[in-house]
């Protein structure tokens, strides 16, 4: 057998999965990675204290006070002071 005879061998497994399961499997990925991804973000947000001021509102929304509803800007204005006055542990 001369190389001439010999005919390239072409993966078949690929060319046997029908278009329909490739983009069944596509769409288990993305759901997987946009769950991950949340999950990151969720983490990076509370360890930031990114969700500070919606905590904030969410127990003004359930708890009855006296005082005004602060606006964000006053609200992180108020929590650096307070941090400032009383610093607590705190990774930075």
């Amino acid at each position: 057998m001369s190389h001439g005879d010999v005919s390239p061998t072409v993966p078949v497994a690929h060319s046997m999965v029908s278009p329909r399961k490739r983009v069944g499997w596509l769409v288990a990925c993305g759901g997987r990675l946009v769950a991950c991804g949340s999950g990151i973000r969720w983490y990076l947000r509370e360890l930031m204290g990114d969700s500070s001021y919606a905590r904030y509102l969410a127990h003004r929304a359930t708890h009855s006070e006296p005082t005004p509803l602060l606006s964000e800007r006053d609200f992180w204005r108020q929590k650096h002071r307070d941090d400032a006055v009383s610093p607590r542990s705190r990774c930075c």
